[in-house]
């Protein structure tokens, strides 16, 4: 399918004069096309707009539904004023009367005052096929006999027209959609984008958003985002703003915010996933196309002298555990040698209330989690709503720590289920120092071993029956953590300690464990037990499903322990 954008830059005209007549027209527009074209009136004038598109085919689908006029035209046209980037005049559905088969024909007269003004013509191609066979009827297409046609016979019908009888002096420009007092703009920006920039207030200031979102129901899949470089947080989305409706699909969303911002350096950012974006639009496209991104206006009493663009700092990651692929475990260690704040950014999957690919950082010496990603501290990371990103500051004390981070069989980089995220590279976790901090990046082998563990069977998988042992010169009271799969009562993975004579000290019983995270079936426990001194054994069982790194449903919290670990108090 051909999808281009036309401006009528070969309809300029060279001088500026009085003229009568056809102000801008556009016409014939192919399937998938968005045509645009301006012209500016020196003088108010009395002006007739006229239109020929097309509606939806949905309009059959959705013939008795109350809501008629969302996404109603498949082939749309209005006229937008340049300075307001508000709509002086639409073609809908209610206001356009039927031609022939699905095309609609709408004008009005007005007065029109001096000013730019924009004209637009889009076209999608999202036909339906009703006809169950060459030779057969469908239902939808008998009841609507004659009320339909095809898109490619009536595309060349379809224009848009702006006349006018007075003789005003007139000139035709390219539309760009630029407003005055822009500081910052990202525009046009079109599918699987990423684009961020970055810039330096020396006084706090008042800022305007004007910024377009793609949203289905809670979820944006388009959107864009004010992100503090000083202590990497983001300040402002309009991810958890609904906005308002943009024109044209029910899924375009626009949102129009002031904004205080103290002293700083800051990132203005905007992302998209990988469909309907400028000017492919998959869907009817927003009445100010020219603008589907966000742009950064001054706010009131903005002064421009506490103003500046810089260039945006390179996050260089100590710690690079990106572009993890399917049924991965990456591992890294390091050191902190004074309390320090780190820039982590984290990239995973979350559904329902799990994460099946997600990042956690170890306290080495304790092996207690620092730090992960959860729900609450993840956004949106675009794309699929299931995609979810953690980027700003970890702060940690001095210490050894390893970073983890774990994914499932299915959705993650380069081979996606679902729509990527805006940074599909950045799918995993890097670790990086913020401003005093170091890290120093250990090998594996280099964590020093915890004394006080007495037996260790961790990352067990399926049908295997290993035991590990241990002596005890004292009375001794150890902590057992243990990690299985339970139901009804019942443990199919799980942990017990015998004796020098075989006798059982401890099994790891259902009624004493509780939800490890992740699916119900996930268990944990976690106790002391005073043990008198003398040989022990500890043994780990597993059943043929659902075990480290083959989950059969959403894998525990702590997935590196499945199995069971005996340590001195």
């Amino acid at each position: 399918m051909r999808k281009l954008i036309v401006l009528a830059a070969a309809m300029l005209l060279s001088a500026t004069g009085l003229f009568a007549g056809v102000l801008m027209e556009l016409d014939r527009p192919e399937a998938s096309e968005l045509q645009i074209g301006g012209f500016e009136l020196m003088e108010a004038a009395d002006v007739e707009i006229e239109a020929v598109g097309r509606r939806s085919d949905d309009m059959g689908r959705n013939w008795f539904s109350s809501d008629r006029r969302d996404n109603a035209m498949s082939v749309a046209a209005w006229v937008l004023r340049s300075d307001t980037r508000e709509p002086v005049w639409e073609l809908s559905y209610d206001d356009s009367r039927s031609l022939k088969g699905s095309l609609r024909r709408g004008s009005e007269q007005m007065r029109l005052e001096p000013g730019r003004y924009e004209v637009y013509l889009f076209s999608h191609h999202r036909e339906h096929h009703w006809r169950q066979q060459d030779d057969d009827d469908s239902l939808l297409e008998r009841m609507f006999k004659g009320k339909v046609s095809r898109i490619e016979d009536d595309l060349p019908e379809c224009f848009i027209r702006v006349t006018t009888r007075d003789r005003v002096r007139s000139q035709r420009f390219e539309p760009d959609g630029a407003m005055p007092n822009t500081l910052v703009r990202i525009h046009e920006t079109g599918d699987s984008q990423f684009i961020e920039e970055a810039f330096e207030l020396t006084r706090p200031a008042t800022v305007e958003l004007y910024a377009f979102e793609e949203r289905s129901g809670r979820h944006a899949s388009d959107y864009g985002w004010i992100l503090n470089l000083d202590t990497m947080e983001r300040v402002w989305t309009t991810d958890d703003r609904l906005g308002r409706h943009a024109g044209g699909a029910r899924k375009n969303r626009m949102v129009k915010d002031d904004v205080q911002l103290p002293a700083g350096r800051y990132v203005l950012g905007f992302g998209t996933d990988d469909s309907h974006a400028f000017p492919e639009f998959n869907a009817t496209a927003p009445l100010d196309p020219l603008n589907w991104g966000i742009t950064m206006l001054a706010g009131q009493g903005f002064d421009r002298s506490a103003f500046r663009t810089i260039d945006r700092p390179e996050m260089i990651p100590s710690i690079d555990m990106t572009r993890a692929g399917d049924g991965e475990v990456l591992e890294a260690a390091f050191r902190l040698d004074r309390k320090s704040t780190l820039h982590v950014r984290a990239v995973g999957e979350y559904s329902s209330r799990d994460f099946f690919d997600r990042g956690w950082i170890v306290d080495a010496s304790t092996g207690e989690v620092a730090w992960e990603m959860t729900r609450r501290n993840t956004v949106s990371a675009g794309g699929a709503e299931k995609n979810r990103m953690f980027d700003g500051p970890v702060t940690l004390p001095a210490g050894t720590y390893q970073a983890y981070y774990m994914t499932d069989s299915s959705h993650s980089y380069v081979d996606w289920n679902a729509a990527a995220p805006f940074l599909p590279e950045a799918w995993g976790m890097a670790i990086a120092p913020m401003e005093g901090a170091r890290i120093e990046k250990l090998d594996l082998d280099e964590v020093e071993a915890d004394d006080n563990v007495l037996a260790s069977i961790v990352r067990v998988s399926d049908d295997v029956r290993e035991r590990d042992r241990f002596r005890l010169d004292a009375p001794t009271r150890v902590m057992i953590y243990a990690l299985g799969e339970g139901d009804h009562g019942e443990m199919y993975d799980y942990g017990y300690i015998v004796d020098g004579d075989g006798r059982r000290v401890w099994r790891m019983d259902y009624d004493e464990t509780r939800h490890a995270g992740g699916a119900d079936k996930n268990r944990s426990y976690r106790g002391d037990l005073m043990l008198e001194p003398g040989e022990y054994e500890v043994v780990y069982v597993t059943d043929d499903s659902h075990s480290f790194g083959e989950w059969n449903a959403s894998g525990p919290d702590d997935p590196l322990a499945w199995g069971i670990t005996v340590r001195a108090q």
